[in-house]
């Protein structure tokens, strides 16, 4: 997501409502430098509650894999988007979209097409397409990837290979 999109993109989530066009009474209202009344006054659009389901390009559905109550020593493969909460010692390997929630914990080798990190990953990350590192996210060891996102309060201590597309 460009910086310069940020507030286009954001006000085009699925279920976000639409920015008043220009010239209408809500736009109007929210005019700088003029009092509007508080009926007329637009309210600004709320930001996604989710990081990771407006972030990335709306996919069909995210399974969970492991709860915040679980705890995984070894390896694990999926071939379809997967959100991980619990904390998981070894690699994972992802073909689609994988997301570490915000209270998970990755210690070890992560390998997926695509990433979004909420929670903490300790170790390397090897990415085909994209990181996007969320407000809560922390990443500890080495990341490479052709694209990589750090949201504003997302912690990057790690040795980066952005090698671009």
């Amino acid at each position: 997501m460009a910086f310069w999109k940020k507030n286009e993109e954001v006000l085009n989530v699925p279920g976000a409502k639409p920015a008043p066009a220009a010239g209408t009474t809500a736009a109007k209202a929210a005019t700088p430098g003029k009092a509007a009344s508080p009926e007329k006054a637009a309210t600004p659009p709320k930001p996604p509650s989710n990081f990771a389901d407006n972030v990335v390009a709306p996919v069909a559905a995210i399974r969970p894999s492991l709860d915040r109550d679980t705890t995984v020593t070894g390896k694990l493969s999926f071939n379809a988007p997967t959100r991980i909460d619990g904390k998981l010692h070894g690699e994972v390997r992802a073909n689609d979209l994988l997301i570490i929630g915000e209270e998970a914990f990755v210690e070890g080798l992560v390998q997926a097409a695509k990433l979004v990190i909420l929670g903490e990953v300790r170790g390397d990350v090897q990415v085909q397409e994209r990181v996007e590192i969320g407000i809560t996210g922390r990443v500890t060891g080495a990341i490479k990837t052709r694209n990589l996102v750090v949201l504003e309060g997302g912690t990057v201590n790690a040795d980066c290979r952005v090698t671009g597309a």
